[in-house]
């Protein structure tokens, strides 16, 4: 009896891991995050915004000046010409949430 409980109880175990984080944000937090975005300056330039895991082989998400992070664009960069800014500087994710301004094109 003690083994057919067993195996169900280290299941829920393991799959509670895996349960995604809540994200919650007050109001407070959303007018703060929109009066940024009407801030920045119109150009001809993107912001992006830097996010780093282990096993992602993506750099971050990238937008146009006055757009929402809704309307932004994920990104890898081709680093054949020119390193990212973490990697050049030898110290890998340490830019994780960073934003940048950038110049350049999609492709």
């Amino acid at each position: 009896m003690k083994r057919s409980l067993l195996l169900p109880f280290l299941l829920v175990l393991l799959l509670s891991g895996c349960e995604a984080p809540l994200v919650l944000q007050t109001t407070q937090d959303r007018e703060s995050i929109a009066a940024t975005i009407k801030g920045e300056h119109p150009g001809d330039y993107f912001i992006g915004r830097r996010f780093y895991k282990v096993d992602y082989k993506m750099w971050g998400w990238v937008k146009s000046p006055g757009e929402t992070w809704k309307q932004s664009r994920l990104v890898m960069f081709n680093e054949q010409k020119k390193l990212a800014p973490d990697r050049e500087h030898n110290a890998v994710g340490t830019d994780n949430n960073y934003e940048y301004r950038l110049a350049g094109r999609f492709s």
